[in-house]
């Protein structure tokens, strides 16, 4: 998918521009990539020192989906913004976000979670990113 710019166009083409930009600063923390054609998964990001590789799905938000519950470790990388511009990058495994999002948040009482089975935010609270804060990227702050 082409990442187009512009006046009008949604949070779909901004998925690609969110992939560069989390691969970029992962590579500078120690990470090599492998694409994979695997649905719901961006990338294997593969430690240097030989670590297992994390799965991960990055977005342009922050979000949680009701089915990727329990099936597998998947990580979530995605910026938070302020002004429309991203401050800061999360890897953080989707489970431990959901975890997270159940004690700091009502998202799950949210009907985009009870019907559709996702919710995202451009705003998460200051509780929410204070309790993820283990999983901030190094240096991802501009």
């Amino acid at each position: 998918m082409l990442a187009i710019e512009g006046e009008g166009v949604g949070r779909i083409s901004q998925e690609p521009k969110s992939v560069r930009e989390a691969k970029n600063l992962l590579v500078k923390i120690g990470y090599t990539f492998k694409d994979i054609g695997c649905a719901g998964v961006d990338f294997l990001a593969c430690p240097k020192d030989g670590s297992p590789p994390l799965k991960v799905h990055c977005a342009s938000r922050v979000s949680v989906y009701r089915y990727r519950e329990s099936v597998g470790i998947v990580h979530m990388c995605f910026p938070v913004e302020k002004d429309g511009h991203p401050t800061r990058w999360y890897l953080i495994p989707h489970d431990k976000l959901l975890e997270v999002a159940v004690e700091q948040s009502d998202w799950l009482d949210t009907r985009s979670w009870k019907v559709e089975g996702y919710y995202n935010s451009g705003n998460p609270s200051e509780c929410l990113l204070d309790a993820i804060s283990n999983y901030e990227i190094p240096n991802s702050r501009e």
